[in-house]
């Protein structure tokens, strides 16, 4: 006839195994989730920097020169 006896340092064990996979889970998910952060961060301070940059050559392209300042000053007196 088996053993139907459940053995219980077996059974510790088990959970104890259980406990660990459930930790080494929990902190992988942590770990993921805190490189997803820090990436989305530097995407968004990539993305401002592009911005930035594109605003700056925008208003650089709509900054007249002074001869061209000067033009539109005489035209705007005659």
């Amino acid at each position: 006839m088996p053993n139907v006896e459940a053995d219980p340092v077996l059974f510790e064990d088990s959970i104890l195994q259980q406990e660990l996979l459930f930790d080494i889970v929990n902190e992988a998910k942590t770990t993921n989730e805190i490189e997803i952060q820090k990436r989305l961060r530097q995407c968004r301070r990539r993305s401002a920097a592009v911005e930035a940059q594109a605003l700056k050559e925008s208003r650089q392209s709509f900054e007249l020169t002074d001869e061209e300042l000067l033009k539109a000053f005489t035209d705007a007196k005659d």
